[in-house]
């Protein structure tokens, strides 16, 4: 049975090629993060329903943890703003920064930028 379900595991991540081993930081990211911002804007303009899926929930998914690690006012914003403009202004932010940014630090830059004493 454990075979089965690695074998499953294996065959259902095979799509998801995108992960990213970044040895300086000791960090891997899995996923629609380590894409980088022309394949972000790739897979958004283009027909794979399920790359655009992953996409979004990636991008909801990192902002979602953000709310777990970061103050009570943060959230708020978060909550406030809500997911499908989070989403549209990171996609923007993609749209601004060089090609080959990752996405992951795109999300990261955005998160480490929303100050809630603003």
């Amino acid at each position: 049975m454990r075979l089965v379900a690695l074998a499953l595991i294996v065959t259902c991540a095979s799509p998801l090629s995108a992960q990213v081993t970044f040895s300086s930081t000791d960090s891997y990211v899995m996923g629609a993060g380590g894409w980088t911002c022309a394949k972000v804007l790739e897979t958004f303009h283009g027909t794979d329903e399920s790359l655009k899926g992953q996409l979004a929930g990636w991008v909801l998914g990192v902002w979602t943890r953000a709310t777990t690690e970061r103050e009570k006012g943060f959230t708020d914003i978060v909550e406030n703003v809500g997911g499908l403009k989070i989403y549209e202004a990171t996609l923007n932010e993609c749209r601004q920064a060089p090609p080959s940014t990752y996405l992951y630090r795109v999300a990261y830059k955005m998160i480490e930028n929303t100050n809630p004493q603003k």
